[in-house]
């Protein structure tokens, strides 16, 4: 896209004239028709948002809770961390409520259905695994909104 193309397009937002998202966007996700709720995860050595990050991908049969990063052949892989809906320890994830939230230390937190309770999930980001599952009464989801 040149200069002018892209001035063009800024000048339709002003305007309020839709512009299509791929025009002024590069779509990071792969996977599923709906992935909701990315959040950046830390980077070593660098402030790109984009290098790493996780996100819901949901399909008809699931949930899942993905790590998207770019290896070092600079191609980008989706890691699944988390499947919900196909055991007891993740039934739901609340999907229109909840949001994975993430830390600077790379920890992932998100709330899950566990059983008839809910809980507050603590994932290790580097190591794509579990660390804790709190169980909270009433929680039903955990925002950073």
């Amino acid at each position: 896209m040149n200069l002018h193309e892209f001035q063009s397009k800024d000048l339709f937002r002003a305007a309020g004239i839709p512009v299509p998202p791929g025009d002024v966007a590069t779509k990071l996700t792969r996977r599923g028709p709906y992935n909701l709720g990315p959040r950046v995860l830390p980077s070593a050595g660098t402030s790109d948002s984009t290098i790493q990050f996780c996100y819901f991908s949901a399909t008809e049969g699931a949930t899942d809770l993905l790590i998207s990063a770019v290896g070092k052949d600079r191609k980008r892989r989706d890691t699944r961390v988390l499947r919900g809906g196909q055991s007891p320890s993740f039934e739901s994830f609340h999907l229109f409520q909840n949001r994975p939230d993430t830390s600077p230390s790379g920890r992932i937190a998100l709330s899950s259905k566990e059983g008839s309770r809910d809980a507050l999930v603590i994932i290790d980001s580097a190591r794509r695994h579990v660390l804790k599952i709190h169980p909270i009464e009433q929680l039903i989801a955990w925002s950073n909104f």
